[in-house]
């Protein structure tokens, strides 16, 4: 089914990186308050910024392939995968991606392996503030972490689409007060689990399921 909705989440991280960069939520809202503040919403363009993949499974080469025509440079790093033949693309190892990117874009499954993933050790490997998306599991990234380095402006910009516990529980005083965290800073976006979960997608998920039930 990753290969289905591969295009959905492809279409969703962009999404929600351009509206990060573009402060779209945060001047909707001013503005259906009155508030018309073009100096507190100047954007940041994506010309001209290293985007770092971590992941080229299907998701993480929809991802590449969307962002192509943004003028931006793409590193890619796969643990388990090498010697892609994408030529917009440039294989890195993961220093190198903790090294040079602006904006970090996570798409790799969730297991023992990458729970945690990001961590304050990652973020302080991390050269340069940058913008984190997670569109892959919740629990691989430390919300902790994020919500520290948010504070301390190493991390500019955080979209998830993923939490760890979904849906967050209310009557839990870690969902609470995470999401409490979360929706005080103006640079986080959260959506609940949607990416793949488009008109298309579901067709083709479909599909794959019938021709598996009538193989």
């Amino acid at each position: 089914s990753e290969n289905a909705n591969a295009d959905a989440v492809g279409e969703q991280t962009l999404a929600m990186l351009l509206a990060l960069r573009t402060n779209l939520v945060k001047s909707h809202n001013e503005v259906t308050q009155g508030i018309w503040n073009r100096e507190g919403n100047r954007g940041i363009e994506l010309k001209g910024k290293t985007v770092g993949i971590i992941g080229y499974r299907n998701t993480g080469k929809a991802v590449c392939q969307k962002l192509s025509g943004f003028g931006v440079e793409i590193l890619v790093y796969d643990k388990y995968k090498s010697k892609f033949s994408d030529t917009n693309l440039t294989e890195v190892n993961f220093e190198e991606i903790l090294a040079k990117s602006d904006i970090i874009s996570l798409h790799i499954p969730f297991n023992k392996e990458t729970e945690n993933f990001v961590n304050d050790e990652f973020i302080n490997k991390v050269s340069k503030p940058f913008v984190l998306l997670n569109l892959s599991r919740g629990k691989i990234v430390n919300i902790h972490s994020v919500i520290r380095f948010l504070q301390t402006g190493k991390i500019v910009g955080f979209a998830a689409d993923v939490l760890p516990s979904e849906p967050p529980n209310l009557n839990d005083d870690f969902d609470r007060k995470m999401l409490q965290m979360l929706s005080s800073f103006t640079n986080v976006l959260l959506t609940p689990h949607v990416g793949g979960w488009t008109i298309e997608s579901y067709e083709k998920i479909s599909g794959i399921l019938l021709l598996n039930i009538l193989k």
